[in-house]
């Protein structure tokens, strides 16, 4: 543990699988192909270099002829850049990308975190003079300023949190097929089929939701910090920093979060336990994390967390608020399923593979304190010819990269026509399909794909682009700059 009273190194420890999307999907036969019984990722620049030698083998890749085959017909070897094992005989055609830093490594964002933490601190603000959800507008207007008017004043400031070292992501990362629990009418337990979008009874009878996670049993490392300036009564009082007791130390810190998650739990176990045949192991899940939470020493400064994707309405908004305001914020915001009584409705579950069944929940994690050495950054190695450019004359001018072949032309053409045409979250993948156009040299492929990305983004139903040019949206005004130049 560190000695430093206002920063400490923590260790994030898995319980259960943890999802976080940096907003792209990996698709089959252009990131990634089955080989030996997994999931090869591989680069697509890479391969592209390795059937550079053979134009008719671009040309097939153009026309989704099976990757493996191709490489296999051409004599090609691909090394892929990290396996992922398939459970069962379940062949994904896309998952969700974990979120990684520029060397490949899957990480942990700080923001991911501080934002589970932030649900857990919400709840310590005294709630006493909110009004009635009936009355939504000042009701609205009350919550979103009881934590601070906006990022500048929020209570959340003093805590500062960094991004985890980065892993290696063999071995670390796993394919889940996440199984979506779903009551219908009348209460009924069901599991959602994303291939006929319908409900079905038997969870082996649905296709799910594929993602990358990190599987249960890994541990990464970050910092945490309490700033003493931004933590000071002074400072909180000339700033208008809303106050909130869960940050006057680290343990009460960890008091907070353990308070908060041994809420979420008890809850989810109730709900859980209505359904026992289907749910029963899920159920057990929590029961075993409520004594987990409950046999912790007073001045333990462990805590139990859950975050990012998966963790579902309780674990966004903390699920505070009492049955009535719950019913008229429902009413106004229309949300559930109209005539169901049981709100949120849906579980996000992944397969434990020990018993066979959909009972994992995502993103649940152990914190703890360890020695502040366990948080090193690994230095960037300088190679023999590193050393050498820097002391060697620079030249003035800077090198003329290798324009296209045709071949190559073709193939990028070809490869990002396909994974546009396979967006399933055309806005949630905007970022990394502009980044992709401005990495581009080619002045004429740059001006094809930003037609492919025109068009796509003008057929998209109800004329969302447009909406969303009047609303100003982020993504749409980035494009439309991407499209100006």
């Amino acid at each position: 543990m560190t000695t430093d009273n206002d920063t400490q190194t923590w260790e994030i420890d898995l319980l259960t699988p943890l999802h976080i999307g940096d907003g792209s999907e990996l698709q089959h036969n252009l990131d990634y192909m089955f080989r030996n019984k997994a999931i090869d990722v591989i680069e697509f620049d890479s391969l592209l270099e390795c059937l550079s030698d053979y134009p008719l083998a671009i040309t097939d890749l153009g026309k989704s002829v099976a990757l493996d085959r191709l490489l296999r017909d051409y004599k090609v070897t691909v090394s892929p850049i990290y396996s992922l094992p398939i459970k069962g005989n379940v062949t994904p055609k896309s998952f969700r990308r974990f979120l990684k830093n520029g060397h490949g490594q899957p990480y942990i964002a700080g923001s991911s975190l501080k934002g589970a933490i932030h649900t857990a601190l919400w709840m310590m603000l005294d709630r006493s003079q909110l009004p009635s959800a009936s009355q939504f507008n000042p009701f609205n207007r009350a919550v979103k300023s009881l934590g601070g008017s906006d990022p500048y004043h929020m209570f959340i400031r003093p805590l500062q949190i960094s991004d985890s070292i980065g892993i290696e992501p063999q071995n670390t990362l796993l394919c889940e097929e996440i199984k979506f629990f779903n009551l219908q009418r009348e209460n009924k337990p069901g599991w959602k089929d994303f291939g006929t979008r319908q409900t079905k009874d038997k969870f082996q009878d649905t296709s799910g939701l594929f993602v990358e996670c990190l599987k249960p049993g890994v541990k990464l490392c970050l910092q945490a910090r309490i700033d003493p300036f931004l933590n000071s009564n002074q400072t909180k009082k000339i700033g208008g920093i809303t106050e909130c007791a869960g940050l006057s130390s680290f343990h009460a810190l960890t008091k907070a979060i353990n308070t908060h998650s041994l809420h979420i739990a008890e809850r989810e176990k109730i709900f859980f336990s209505e359904y026992r045949t289907e749910t029963a192991h899920a159920a057990d899940f929590y029961k075993n994390l409520i004594d987990r939470i409950k046999s912790l020493e007073p001045d333990s400064q462990t805590a139990f967390l859950r975050l990012s994707w998966g963790s579902g309405w309780r674990g966004m908004t903390g699920d505070w608020m009492n049955d009535n305001d719950l019913r008229d914020v429902r009413y106004q915001k229309n949300l559930g399923k109209k005539g169901a009584d049981v709100f949120p409705k849906s579980r996000r579950l992944a397969i434990d593979p020990a018993k066979g069944t959909p009972c994992l929940p995502l993103g649940w994690v152990q914190v703890r304190p360890v020695d502040k050495s366990r948080f090193v950054l690994n230095p960037i190695q300088m190679g023999d010819n590193v050393s050498r450019a820097v002391a060697e004359p620079v030249s003035a001018s800077p090198p003329v990269p290798r324009p296209d072949t045709e071949a190559e032309y073709q193939a990028k053409l070809a490869q990002f026509k396909n994974r546009v045409e396979k967006c399933k979250n055309f806005q949630g993948e905007i970022g990394s399909l502009i980044a992709f156009i401005s990495a581009q040299q080619n002045e004429r492929l740059t001006k094809a794909l930003c037609i492919i990305l025109q068009e796509k983004a003008n057929s998209l139903p109800k004329k969302a682009y447009i909406k969303a040019l009047n609303e100003n949206k982020s993504w749409a005004t980035t494009l439309k700059t991407l499209l100006e130049k």
